[in-house]
C-alpha cells in the first residue's frame, strides 16, 4: 500500500514544466487544459489535519498544445492555508479536528473551518477557475498562472451558503447547475444556475427535513435537477461545543429518517416539483449521470453504498494504520418519479468495487451510451484500474488494471474533436509505487491501451476531482 507515503507527502509547487514523454507520444488531437485538485495533508508541527477532507487544496495544471504537456502545480492560497503555514501547525476545526489552542478557544471557535478548497474545480470563460469546495463558498484562481484571487460568491452567494463541487453543465444550454446547503437552524438546500462567466442567475431554495450533514452530488436529468440527502446526525453535540470531539468524530447515519428527495424544474425557474422521504437504506457518494425515459421517470446511475463507513475510514491515522475498509460499493440504477420523488427502483447493475464515474460532457442529462469509472482490485487497498461500462450491456464491460502498487485517480474522458463521438482518451493521474514517482497517462478511451505516459516533475498529492476544458 504505497499510496499512503502521499498522505504525509509535502507538494512541492511548480511552475510550467514540460513533461518528458516516458512512453508513446502525445496525441495530435489533444489540445486544451487538464486541471486537477488535490488534496495535501503533510503532516504539521501538531500532526495531520485529521481527515482526507481537511486537506489542503493544491491544483495541478497540464496545458497540452504544439505536441508539448506543460504543467503546473501551486497551492490554493486560502486564508487558512496561509495562517496555517506560517504557524507549521493546524489551527482550525474540520471533520478531523478540534480547533487549536486551550479551553476556552476551542469553545469560542468550535465551528470555525477553514475553506481548503480542495475538492474539485470548475474553468470558467472569463480567465478563471473556480476551486470547490462543498463546505463554503468556491475559491477563486487564475487560470493562467494558477494564483489565486479569493473566495467568491457569483453575485448572489451568502457567506453562509455552500456550493457543492459537483456543478454539472448542460450541454445543450451551456448553463452550469449546482446545488448547496445553508447551515442553521432552519437547514435549507439551494439550487443554482449560473452561466460559463461564473455568475449565478437564477436560486432556489427549499427546508430540509430533520438534520442532514452532507449534500455532495446531485442529479441533472433533462430538466429535472434532483437532490438526494441521507440522513446523519450529531450524538454528542456538547462534545463538539466545548471542543472535545471534532464533527467528523461524531457524525452518524439515521436511517429512521429515510431519504429525502428533492426534484427541482429547471425549465420552471428552478421550481421545487417534488419533496419525498423514502425509506431506503443506501448512501451515494456519486452520480455518473441522468436522463428521462420514455415513461416521464428519471433513471440514473450511482455508485451506492449500504452504510456510512467509508466516510470514517478517510481519517489519516486510520488510513495510514488500517489502509481503505472493504467499502461494498454497488454500481446501481436508480428509478426516480420526479413529479413525487418516489425512488420506485434500485438495481444493481455491477458489483465491482469502483468509483468516480464519468460520462461524455454531450451526455451529461441525456442517456450514455458509456461510463468509465476507476475499480478497485483489492477491496482494501487503493483504485488500480479503469473501466469502461457498457450501460446497455454491462457484461461487456472493459477493464484494465495495473500491476501492484501502481494506483490511479479520477478517468477523464477527453473527445478527439476530429474522430467520431466516443472516440478519444482518458486521462489520469497514476502514482507507481515502485519508483516512487507520479505520471500522466493518457489511454485510448475504445481499446484502454496506453497512448502515452508522461512524467510529473514532482510526486502529486491524492485527488477526488478534475475537469478538462478544450481549446477554444
Amino acid at each position: 500500500m504505497s499510496w499512503k507515503k502521499l498522505l504525509s507527502l509535502n507538494p512541492i509547487e511548480f511552475i510550467d514544466q514540460q513533461l518528458a514523454i516516458c512512453k508513446g507520444e502525445l496525441p495530435k488531437g489533444l489540445r486544451g487544459s487538464l486541471y486537477r485538485n488535490t488534496v495535501s495533508t503533510k503532516k504539521r508541527r501538531n500532526g495531520y489535519p485529521g481527515h482526507l477532507f481537511d486537506g489542503d487544496g493544491v491544483v495541478l495544471k497540464i496545458e497540452f498544445k504544439e505536441g508539448r504537456a506543460i504543467a503546473t502545480y501551486k497551492f490554493v492560497q486560502s486564508e487558512g492555508f496561509i495562517n496555517e503555514q506560517q504557524r507549521d501547525e493546524y489551527i482550525y476545526a474540520g471533520l478531523g479536528r478540534t480547533y487549536s489552542g486551550n479551553f476556552l478557544t476551542k469553545i469560542f471557535n468550535s465551528f470555525s473551518f477553514k475553506n481548503p478548497a480542495n475538492t474539485s474545480v470548475l474553468p470558467l470563460r472569463n480567465g478563471e477557475l473556480l476551486a470547490l469546495w462543498e463546505g463554503g463558498l468556491p475559491t477563486n484562481i487564475k487560470k493562467n498562472n494558477l494564483s489565486t484571487i479569493g473566495l467568491t460568491n457569483g453575485n448572489s452567494l451568502q457567506n453562509s451558503d455552500t456550493f457543492s463541487a459537483h456543478p454539472k453543465i448542460d450541454p445543450k444550454s451551456g448553463m452550469i447547475y449546482n446545488v448547496g446547503l445553508t447551515h442553521g437552524m432552519n437547514q435549507m438546500v439551494n439550487v443554482y444556475e449560473m452561466n460559463q462567466s461564473g455568475q449565478i442567475l437564477r436560486r432556489n431554495s427549499t427546508q430540509v427535513n430533520g438534520r442532514r450533514f452532507m449534500l455532495h452530488d446531485f442529479i441533472l436529468a433533462g430538466d429535472y435537477l434532483i437532490a438526494i440527502m441521507y440522513s446523519q446526525f450529531v450524538t454528542d453535540f456538547h462534545k463538539i461545543l466545548l471542543g472535545r470531539k471534532s464533527l467528523g468524530q461524531d457524525v452518524l447515519n439515521d436511517e429512521s429518517q429515510g431519504i429525502q428527495v428533492f426534484v427541482f424544474d429547471k425549465s420552471k425557474n428552478l421550481q421545487l416539483i417534488a419533496n419525498k422521504i423514502n425509506y431506503l437504506k443506501f448512501n451515494v457518494w456519486h452520480y455518473s449521470n441522468g436522463y428521462v425515459d420514455q415513461s416521464g421517470n428519471v433513471v440514473s446511475q450511482a455508485i451506492t453504498y449500504p452504510n456510512y463507513e467509508l466516510y470514517e475510514s478517510f481519517f489519516i491515522e486510520n488510513l495510514l494504520k488500517n489502509g481503505l475498509i472493504d467499502s461494498k460499493s454497488s454500481y446501481d440504477r436508480l428509478i426516480i418519479n420526479p413529479l413525487t420523488g418516489e425512488i420506485l427502483q434500485k438495481q444493481q447493475i455491477l458489483n465491482d468495487y469502483l468509483e468516480f464515474p464519468v460520462v461524455h460532457d454531450d451526455d451529461v442529462g441525456q442517456k450514455q451510451k458509456f461510463t468509465y469509472a476507476v475499480i478497485q482490485q483489492k477491496k482494501d487497498d487503493w483504485f488500480n484500474g479503469i473501466i469502461r461500462i457498457d450501460e446497455e450491456n454491462p457484461q461487456n464491460s472493459q477493464r484494465r488494471y495495473y500491476q501492484q502498487e501502481q494506483y490511479l485517480t479520477e478517468a477523464l474522458f477527453v473527445q478527439d474533436k476530429n474522430k467520431q463521438k466516443g472516440e478519444g482518451w482518458l486521462i489520469f493521474i497514476i502514482f507507481d509505487g515502485t519508483v516512487d514517482k507520479s505520471f500522466v497517462e493518457i489511454v485510448d478511451a475504445l481499446s484502454l491501451q496506453s497512448v502515452c505516459l508522461l512524467q510529473l516533475p514532482q510526486l502529486i498529492a491524492p485527488s477526488f476531482h478534475g475537469r478538462f476544458e478544450y481549446e477554444q
